[in-house]
């Protein structure tokens, strides 16, 4: 019988303790990634329920949307305004990234001061997205826009259904500033893991192709712009743009620090902002805030 001590592992056995060896090290590493983002109090935080009344809204197309209604309502399809704001009552419009563009396309086509009376444009831009993106190098968006077109915001790959942190590095990259946490990472991620890929895709070449820059002399009403100084998506140069030609500038704001999630990364100075917005209207006798 041959001395089992005396065995020499062959190739192929230490390519398979290899591979066992470095499966067994991503799985550790993974479990180490997910226990971290659950021990992060800023995305249970994140992940609370809001205290609104939910509505069903049958838009003009006949799409039916679930809508939200909260004491500062942000929606701003006509169809939603119509169904959440009282009688004679005029609402404070707040949208971000493609909501903002979403009330630009919403005031193209419809009289704002009717339903409005103050608008909140956040991490906005209102045309030429591939060309004002700072996610790719400048030579690869001049040679090749319909590439860019298609690698920023046209991708229909799937995203992988568990967290990795290879993943999130690229998400940080992308839409948070350096001063973004954990949680609020994650949270973003499970956001865009649980949105089809089609959908995605459709949502994002309608705003590679849009220009809604014309829209914005229609925003008649006190509006506030607000920016992060590390926007990679919409970079600060759309919303100064943004906020030359509004017919009535409120406020512009640059935060420190913040990429394309101002909402998620500076809740608290962003609602101070608001704050001030719904501070500084005048009351029109007759006429309540929604």
């Amino acid at each position: 019988m041959p001395d089992r001590r005396d065995h020499r592992p062959t190739g192929l056995e230490l390519a398979a303790l290899s591979s066992a060896l470095g499966a067994a090290a991503g799985l550790a590493l993974e479990h180490r990634h997910l226990r971290r983002i659950a021990r992060d109090a800023e995305l249970a935080a994140l992940s609370r329920r809001s205290e609104g009344s939910p509505i069903r809204v049958r838009s003009a197309d006949g799409t039916s949307l679930q809508a939200e209604v909260l004491q500062r309502f942000g929606e701003d399809v006509e169809a939603v305004l119509a169904a959440s704001v009282g009688e004679g009552a005029r609402a404070i419009v707040v949208g971000h990234s493609l909501g903002a563009m979403s009330i630009a396309a919403w005031a193209e086509r419809h009289d704002v001061a009717a339903r409005a009376c103050g608008a909140a444009l956040v991490n906005a831009g209102f045309g030429g997205l591939i060309a004002g993106s700072l996610l790719l190098p400048q030579i690869l968006r001049w040679l090749n826009e319909r590439l860019a077109r298609r690698v920023l915001l046209g991708s229909q790959a799937p995203l992988p259904r568990r967290s990795s942190p290879v993943q999130q590095a690229v998400i940080r990259y992308c839409a948070f500033g350096p001063a973004a946490t954990l949680g609020q990472v994650a949270f973003y991620e499970r956001m865009l893991v649980a949105c089809p890929p089609d959908v995605r895709t459709a949502c994002g070449l309608t705003m590679a192709d849009m220009d809604l820059r014309h829209a914005v002399a229609r925003l008649r009403v006190p509006t506030l712009v607000v920016t992060g100084d590390c926007d990679k998506l919409t970079p600060p140069s759309h919303s100064h743009r943004i906020a030359e030609t509004l017919p009535d500038l409120a406020r512009l704001i640059e935060l420190p620090d913040t990429g394309h999630m101002s909402p998620l990364e500076r809740p608290a100075e962003l609602s101070a902002a608001l704050g001030t917005l719904v501070d500084g209207l005048a009351p029109i006798p007759g006429v309540p805030v929604a």
